[in-house]
């Protein structure tokens, strides 16, 4: 059985075996089954229907400085590619699908201001 206080919560579309060999933690798949409940709901085994995640998304939970830089050297090394936040307060009531978005904005912004620079 998965535990939840430590965890990582992962909305893949093909990489899903690739992204839990890579990592050391308990994964927890979130199909469109899933994608309604908040962040918070998932980690106490509530689910609501939502939408497809249509991008690699690693939403990591409980897990120290030194076990998330260890995961993302992980990811790096197995060439996955995905928006990664890790679980705060705030998060914790935003459904997957409303955090997958924040993350897709937070991209372009980061994105146009790096044009700019150019």
């Amino acid at each position: 059985m998965i535990t939840l206080s430590k965890c990582a919560l992962v909305a893949s579309v093909s990489d899903l075996e690739a992204i839990k060999s890579a990592l050391s933690l308990p994964v927890l798949a979130l199909d469109e089954s899933k994608t309604g409940s908040t962040v918070g709901e998932i980690l106490q085994g509530k689910f609501k229907s939502g939408e497809i995640i249509p991008e690699n998304l690693i939403i990591f939970h409980g897990i120290t400085s030194k076990e998330l830089d260890a995961a993302l050297i992980s990811l790096r090394s197995a060439g996955i590619s995905s928006l990664k936040a890790v679980s705060t307060p705030t998060n914790m009531g935003w459904t997957v699908a409303a955090l997958y978005k924040e993350l897709c904005r937070e991209r372009n912004s980061f994105k146009a201001k790096e044009a700019k620079k150019k």
